[in-house]
Parts: C-alpha cells; sequence; structure tokens
C-alpha cells in the first residue's frame, strides 16, 4: 500500500473553522466565488453542483445543490483515496480517529458521535453541521445545512 496523501492537523483545523465561520446565504450561484476564496481550484460547476480541488487531485471535493439552487452542502476530503487493502483500511480508521481527537482538541465535544461500519463525529450548531467521517475508501469532511441532514436521517435506510 503507498500512503496516501492527507492534510496536516493545522490544515484539518483550519478547514473545520473556515466553514463553521462561513455566514453566507447558501445559494448555488456564490459557490465559485466562496471556492475561490478559500485558495481552492473549481474544476466543474453546473446546476447540481461544483467539483472542486482543494490541493488532494481534481474534483475530489464538492458542493452539492438541489433544484432550487440552494447548496446542501460540502463534502471535503482530508485524505487521497485510499485502496481496499486491509493496510489502508487501517490507515484510513487511523486516521479518522487521529482527525477527530484533533478537532474535539479545537471545537471542543461534538454533539453526536456515530460508530460502525462507516464512522463519523458532528459538531451541530443552530443552522448546520460539521463532521468527519471515513467511509471505505477517504476520510472527509463535510458541512451541511441541518434541515438537509435532518431529512437524510429520516428517510435513510440503515
Amino acid at each position: 500500500m503507498s500512503v496516501p496523501t492527507r492534510l496536516d492537523d493545522g490544515q484539518i483545523v483550519d478547514l473545520a473553522r473556515q466553514l463553521l465561520g462561513l455566514r453566507w446565504s447558501w445559494r448555488g450561484t456564490e459557490v465559485g466565488g466562496l471556492v475561490r476564496d478559500f485558495g481552492w481550484t473549481v474544476e466543474i460547476a453546473d446546476e447540481g453542483g461544483v467539483e472542486f480541488d482543494i490541493g488532494l487531485g481534481v474534483a475530489t471535493a464538492d458542493a452539492d445543490i438541489d433544484e432550487t439552487g440552494r447548496v446542501s452542502g460540502f463534502v471535503i476530503p482530508i485524505s487521497g483515496y485510499g485502496d481496499k487493502s486491509p493496510e489502508s483500511r487501517a490507515w484510513l480508521q487511523d486516521l479518522f480517529a487521529h482527525a477527530s481527537r484533533v478537532l474535539v482538541e479545537a471545537l471542543g465535544e461534538p454533539t453526536k458521535r456515530s460508530p460502525g461500519r462507516y464512522p463519523e463525529v458532528r459538531w451541530r450548531d443552530d443552522r448546520a453541521t460539521l463532521a468527519v467521517t471515513r467511509n471505505s475508501m477517504v476520510v472527509e469532511v463535510t458541512y451541511a445545512l441541518n434541515e438537509y441532514l435532518d431529512f437524510a436521517e429520516r428517510y435513510s435506510v440503515e
């Protein structure tokens, strides 16, 4: 296994704080400018979303835009993609645990911890939620509107 690229601890904390500090309209028309303000590169933009590069590879991050033109959230990897090897899965789990600890130290106790196959730790405020999640191939930070997350949880099938 080759070790995927990852953001360092300071970059993870800065990303989280920048996302939590956003005060904006959540309109899809503003995403391109917001992405550029963060110093990232827009790769693809259409009515359904914006894919962008934060420095880990072309179109590795995205912002989803719903049918009303509103952004439901951002999905931003903090690691490059792993493979399906046991070593890669262990590396991703270690990174998830480490990033969770780093963010707890920086942001305080989370509002929700979800263990399991795809663990997640969340910090929810009155409008949006920041989360760090590990899936089978990557560790991601998401920032999404609470109403979108609430709807998704209500109708999710486990």
